[in-house]
């Protein structure tokens, strides 16, 4: 009896631990990918990004990739449907900062976050007294 009930709060704990909904900041990534063919002019790119300059121009005027006229810019994207490289060089990169210089098949690849960091709620006053 002890086992199964032990098991069955695992099994519970589990459940929910796995149903438990992650902050929409850690689920999707407002993201943008500037793509072109030579290692020599992804760095170029990235020193200027790390400059200031701006990544939609430098993805329209550069990057061979489908989104180019758009300003480099994928959108809201899932993480978990980006691809591996990505999600590797997306660990720790803060919004409006550029990635390393990510190889791919189709090229040489810079990524850009533009979501928000997320805010800390602030504490909860205590209630009023007599409230």
């Amino acid at each position: 009896m002890y086992r199964s009930l032990r098991a069955l709060a695992l099994l519970l704990l589990a459940v929910c631990w796995l149903a438990a909904p992650l902050p929409a900041w850690a689920e999707s990534v407002d993201l943008g990918v500037i793509t072109v063919k030579d290692k020599a002019l992804a760095e170029s790119l990235r020193q200027k990004l790390l400059k200031g300059e701006s990544f939609e121009n430098l993805a329209r005027v550069n990057s061979v990739g489908s989104t180019a006229q758009r300003g480099g810019r994928l959108g809201i994207v899932p993480e978990e449907r980006l691809r591996s490289e990505y999600r590797q060089a997306l660990k720790g990169l803060k919004p409006g900062q550029p990635s390393a210089v990510v190889p791919t098949e189709e090229g040489y690849n810079l990524l850009m976050r533009f979501d928000q960091t997320p805010v800390a709620a602030a504490p909860k006053a205590p209630p009023a007294a007599g409230a």
